[in-house]
């Protein structure tokens, strides 16, 4: 080998560039490697080497290790040279790091990384460069389902790449490029358009022989037509692509064309025994290739089969074969680049088995229906985690982390060598969960963020407080269930309302995209109207699971999917005087929590000691747009006592290295939760984003309660709605035990007042985080014309100052330019206002 690539002393940085991307074409790992060790002793005295050599250190962390974090180390390291770099290499690094961001789930630092790449290629007139960043960054928008972004992306690409029809390097990413605009057609249902895009790619890979690109595309065609129900050109394309893929020796993608093809048989209705054949075939291919994804469909369609042959019992069994697969440690311990499609295969083997247990309506199954529902909640929490850092727990000795992270990459690498014995592996995992049990027993929810236990129906009705109620919604497809628990007793409701009426309950703002429920924000000319949208679904969420809710003295809600953004507090009851909310339909006013699971209330926040420290750490700042955050940061700390973190002072810096010295942390600037990459969500501080990677790994807290005010956590728009727990979970992660967040962007002024009400509830001392909230809100609610005016007046604004603010409000209530305000108008009376805010957690004692 060495005698091939040149002894050391021969090897330059050009030479060594030239034989690193021959290799790099040939995918070649074994070369690259020879190639680094080779460059090692000449790098001291060569920096254009050395920098090629951390290029493919880099590459290899990819493309071997599957290790997208050391590879983008390894890229950033370059980058921060610059114009420094060795020529050409500038461009490959932001390319390679747009692909590690990608693989890594940072997908706003990968099309940040793609669009300097792409000036770079412009600067150049790189058309190639171009067209290629162009279908790299289509990509990561199609991943995020921003179809418009993609297509348009596509578009460019595709119309840079056309110009050099006889150049095959062109014209097989011209390939990819159509193949890619087909997927965003078929997204957004333009089938039309998606069969030609397909077509396109089609001819160009079968002019240029290209077979490997030619069985993806056959596959895309066939799930076409599966979708417009033409079964019979859908099995004609799903053929050709096995011929292609069995030619090529491809039997991973071979078990997903057989599934596919069993499907087709399934919806035939007659052809049961040939859909059994077929999917028995695709799982021994799908198991024998670790196809995870696939054996999961392959069980949850046999489960459909067996309910088609009426016979229940064998459907449940496959369902729960389903689970057991997603949730094996082998599906576990995958390489980054499948996560996202285990994802989808793990939602649809949850809601299928909690959907058969519940209807089979007796005590044991709704206990086996809520463990699953909860493994799914904390699954989710888990994937979407998944590739940030974690703050080590000081419970856990080092040691046993270090010995864990060898043992998953040993496993990682058995798993994935076909010479691997059974025996081994089997002595691997079995020291692997032996290791884990020991490190939950230790910090159960540093555990929690990579292995699932939740705590049994059992258990959370054990630590149910006296007078508390949980109340567990779950959708399983349009299904939507709720578990009703009390300490004495469980029931399971299905509710009359499915997931698509749901979703219209909503404003749509573009692609597969959401904004606020109707008419509870303003409308388009500043003004709010009846928000009847939270009536109605009052009456599909609430009211059919009878009067045992309004019983409870505490309601604790665990929300699922869309329901995320359902302001449960602010759903109320028709009556002849005024909307009766949720918290007043009971004898006595309803202390209302909310939580991303029963697991994460009953357990990780009640292991939380209540804090040691006074005061409030508090951080106002206004930026270009808020005007009143720091007045608020202000008020909060006089009324509770601590220190408050004014305009260049409410830093990043001072969060994390003050933080832990208070009981309240009170977080006042603009902040965004990113449905679309929900990992990018962040807190906008003088110094920079405080984003959930600060808060995971750098913030520790000893608080009672974290308050993000003043913040867009409720959000332009949502998708399946579970993204809204990520930033939520992680500050619980860092310290404490309950997070007041919000729905949708709030209004300043009234949220300053709003806070100042609820700090000094808490501070009385006589009263939970969730009763301060509920006076809070009931403070707004009621407050007069007449009261607005005296505070404003105390605040030394002018009386024409004053009268200007209370006319605004008015108009924005839809009271008419020419009314005259009696003095008893409740002004703030619209959950536009005080309906935002919301605990997630608390401690219970």
């Amino acid at each position: 080998m060495f005698a091939e690539l040149g002894q050391p002393p021969d090897i330059t940085s050009e030479k060594f560039e030239t034989l690193l991307f021959e290799a790099v074409w040939h995918h070649d790992l074994d070369r690259v490697r020879a190639l680094v060790e080779a460059a090692r002793p000449l790098t001291e005295n060569q920096p254009f080497l050395q920098q090629w050599q951390t290029y493919a250190l880099g590459y290899l962390a990819m493309e071997a290790d599957h290790d997208p974090v050391a590879a983008i180390q390894q890229f950033e390291a370059l980058r921060a040279h610059g114009n420094t770099l060795a020529p050409r290499l500038y461009e490959r690094v932001l390319n390679r790091l747009g692909m590690a961001y990608e693989v890594n789930e940072q997908w706003d630092r990968a099309l940040a990384s793609y669009q300097e790449c792409l000036e770079l290629h412009r600067a150049k007139d790189n058309r190639l460069g171009q067209g290629i960043v162009l279908l790299n960054s289509g990509i990561v928008h199609y991943k995020a389902c921003a179809y418009e972004s993609a297509r348009e992306c596509c578009r460019r690409s595709i119309e840079l790449l056309s110009e050099s029809p006889d150049a095959k390097t062109w014209q097989t990413n011209l390939s990819a490029s159509w193949n890619l605009l087909g997927l965003v057609y078929r997204e957004q249902e333009r089938f039309d358009k998606a069969q030609a895009a397909f077509q396109h790619a089609l001819a160009i890979s079968q002019r240029w022989q290209d077979l490997n690109r030619q069985g993806p595309i056959y596959q895309n065609l066939g799930d076409l037509h599966q979708r417009l129900k033409d079964r019979t050109q859908s099995e004609s394309f799903y053929r050709s692509a096995l011929t292609l893929l069995y030619q090529l020796g491809d039997r991973r993608q071979a078990a997903e064309v057989l599934y596919k093809l069993g499907t087709l048989k399934l919806e035939a209705l007659t052809e049961f025994e040939e859909a059994s054949r077929l999917f028995d075939e695709s799982l021994a291919l799908a198991q024998a290739t670790h196809n995870y994804e696939a054996i999961t469909y392959i069980h949850l369609s046999r489960a459909e089969l067996y309910d088609r042959l009426k016979q229940p019992e064998a459907a449940l069994a496959e369902s729960q074969r389903a689970v057991e697969t997603v949730e094996s440690l082998r599906a576990n311990i995958v390489q980054p680049e499948e996560r996202a499609s285990l994802q989808a295969s793990r939602i649809g083997a949850y809601e299928q088995i909690v959907k058969r247990l519940c209807d089979q309506d007796t005590v044991h199954s709704y206990a086996q229906a809520f463990h699953y529902a909860e493994m799914a909640k904390s699954r989710t929490l888990s994937e979407l985690l998944a590739s940030r850092p974690l703050r080590r727990s000081a419970q856990v000795p080092a040691e046993w982390l270090a010995q864990e992270e060898q043992l998953r990459r040993s496993l990682a690498q058995h798993y994935q060598e076909s010479s691997s014995s059974p025996e081994e592996i089997a002595a691997l995992e079995a020291s692997l969960h032996q290791l884990r049990e020991r490190i939950r027993l230790q910090d159960a929810e540093f555990a929690s963020f990579q292995t699932i236990e939740p705590l049994t129906l059992e258990e959370v009705q054990a630590r149910l407080p006296a007078g508390g109620l949980l109340l567990e919604y779950f959708t399983a497809g349009e299904n939507i269930l709720a578990f009703i628990i009390t300490a004495q007793q469980v029931s399971v409701t299905q509710l009359p309302l499915r997931v698509e009426e749901l979703r219209r309950a909503f404003k749509p703002v573009g692609d597969q995209q959401l904004g606020a429920l109707h008419h509870l924000t303003r409308g388009a000319d500043g003004c709010l109207r009846a928000p009847w949208i939270l009536h109605n679904l009052y009456q599909k969420l609430i009211e059919p699971l009878g009067p045992i809710i309004h019983t409870a003295s505490q309601l604790y809600i665990v929300p699922h999917g869309l329901l995320h953004y359902v302001p449960f507090h602010a759903l109320y009851q028709k009556t002849e005087v005024a909307p009766r909310y949720l918290a007043d339909l009971a004898l006595q006013p309803q202390r209302i929590v909310y939580t991303p699971s029963a697991t994460v209330l009953l357990d990780f926040c009640q292991r939380k000691p209540h804090s040691e420290h006074p005061g409030c750490l508090a951080l106002g700042y206004n930026d270009q747009t808020l005007t009143q955050a720091e007045a608020e940061a202000v008020a909060v700390a006089h009324v509770v006592g601590g220190e408050s973190r004014l305009g260049p002072a409410a830093t990043r810096a001072s969060l994390l290295t003050e933080g832990k010295h208070y009981r309240y942390v009170h977080l006042s600037c603009h902040g965004w939760f990113n449905p679309t990459w929900p990992l990018c969500s962040s807190l906008s501080l003088a110094d920079g984003a405080l984003d959930l990677t600060d808060i995971l790994y750098d913030l520790q807290l000893n608080a009672d309660l974290v308050t993000l005010s003043a913040c867009e956590t409720g959000r332009s728009y949502i998708r399946r709605g579970d993204e809204l727990i990520g930033m939520v979970r992680a500050f619980l992660y860092a310290g404490t035990p309950a997070v007041l967040v919000s729905h949708w962007a709030v209004d300043e002024l009234s949220t300053r007042w709003f806070m100042e009400r609820f700090y000094r509830e808490l501070a009385g001392g006589l009263c939970s985080q969730a009763a301060a909230l509920e006076h809070a809100q009931r403070f707004l609610r009621t407050l007069t014309s007449a009261e607005l005016r005296q505070i404003l007046l105390a605040e030394n604004r002018s009386g024409e100052d004053v009268s200007r603010l209370i006319d605004g409000l008015a108009r924005v209530a839809g009271y008419p330019a020419s009314a005259q305000l009696r003095g008893d108008e409740c002004l703030f009376a619209h959950p536009f206002y005080w309906a935002p805010f919301f605990l997630v957690g608390e401690q219970l004692s």
